[in-house]
């Protein structure tokens, strides 16, 4: 921890404050997207590889989808990707506090919201896709398929509109030529099988 805060002083010029902050919020960076990237478990295996770049490999995702439905573990499986997302909530709200006169302050505000958004739309897609495999009713699934939409819309104004905002996820349900791979596809690969079932 006193060598973050102190890089943060030294080369960040933050304040003793905010360099604490700043410290809090790589703390719990990595919290969000252990539980939010799924972690293996002694019930059931993850396939860790479900993300890669910009894309999903919805069959992978599927992978950890089913193991945990099998290992009756689906609800721990979500509350997980939850938990994830309260974490990014409570970041963004660290973020905030950091001085005005911090001139980071925008980007850091600007990726802890990048991660928000990606992670909310990770839980859209696993809660989903859980919710199908649980014969949901159609409702709840269309619920998850709307938030998820919104999510993105969300997520491409903060691209449009923060200086610094890594580049997007792909969206589209379409291969993405990538090198030494090409297999993965965009996220809307995870959502389209379950439109409108």
């Amino acid at each position: 921890g006193c060598y973050v805060i102190g890089e943060a002083r030294g080369e960040l010029g933050m304040c003793e404050k905010d360099a604490n902050i700043f410290y809090e919020i790589g703390m719990l960076s990595n919290r969000a997207v252990l539980l939010g990237r799924t972690r293996n478990t002694p019930t059931y295996r993850v396939s860790v590889l479900f993300t890669r770049d910009q894309n999903i490999d919805y069959p992978k995702l599927m992978d950890t989808v089913n193991s945990a439905m099998q290992a009756d573990e689906g609800a721990t499986l979500l509350y997980e990707q939850r938990r994830s997302v309260m974490i990014w909530e409570d970041i963004i709200r660290l973020a905030q506090m950091l001085e005005d006169e911090c001139d980071v302050k925008p980007y850091i505000l600007t990726t802890c919201r990048y991660g928000y958004y990606l992670y909310s739309l990770y839980e859209q897609m696993f809660k989903a896709n859980v919710l199908a495999c649980r014969n949901a009713e159609q409702k709840a699934i269309d619920e998850c398929i709307q938030a998820y939409e919104e999510l993105w819309q969300q997520w491409y104004t903060l691209y449009h509109t923060e200086p610094g905002c890594p580049t997007l996820f792909a969206k589209e349900n379409e291969r993405q030529e990538l090198i030494g791979y090409n297999w993965n596809r965009g996220f809307d690969s995870a959502i389209d099988p379950l439109r409108g079932k």
